[in-house]
């Protein structure tokens, strides 16, 4: 059952920009805003991020893009990536890289769109990490951040990086949720969990 409910969530995927940043200040789109959706597990996290990005031009605009994720001696590569368009449903093809993933988005003229990447990561020290300060290469703050984070009960949080409300208990799980206007955060987001 477990099992069935994790194949389930791992559809979705993550992102980030071709250079040293998400996307360079000077790139053809804007990085408008992201909702991230943290399944926590005993010993692992599933991540759906929904990143959304506006072309401001009267061209349709091709961006590449690299999309980080935290990988070191605590945190293993992840076991899964997926990356979608939300507006047509088209899977994206990746590039695997040494800690992260390289994807090429296609923008219309004077249009948003949100693209959706999801990751399964093992987090055996029970830590998960996700880079948020890669946000700062795009030179300009989010309009928007929401991040939710749901956690089975029988786990407790020890430690969080950023300040979040709890909302309720559902089907056995706690649910946090963070939101905040013009982002630019300074640090990454960190979760630390055990038994309660």
């Amino acid at each position: 059952m477990k099992r069935v409910f994790h194949i389930a969530l791992c559809l979705p995927l993550i992102l980030f920009s071709e250079g040293s940043g998400r996307i360079h200040g000077e790139a053809a789109i804007l990085f408008h805003s992201e909702k991230l959706t943290i399944q926590v597990m005993e010993d692992q996290c599933i991540l759906t991020g929904e990143y959304t990005f506006q072309n401001p031009a009267s061209a349709p605009a091709q961006q590449a893009l690299y999309y980080p994720v935290s990988v070191d001696s605590m945190l293993p590569y992840p076991d899964l990536f997926q990356v979608k368009d939300l507006y047509n449903e088209a899977v994206i093809r990746f590039q695997n890289q040494a800690k992260g993933i390289r994807f090429a988005v296609t923008i219309p003229a004077y249009s948003m769109r949100t693209f959706q990447v999801t990751y399964q990561q093992k987090c055996p020290n029970q830590m998960f990490e996700y880079i948020l300060i890669s946000t700062s290469e795009w030179k300009r703050p989010l309009t928007r951040c929401e991040i939710l984070i749901y956690m089975p009960s029988k786990l407790a949080i020890r430690e969080m990086s950023f300040p979040m409300t709890r909302l309720r208990e559902t089907d056995g799980f706690q649910v946090y949720y963070f939101k905040q206007s013009r982002f630019q955060p300074n640090r990454n987001l960190k979760i630390c969990w055990g038994e309660s």
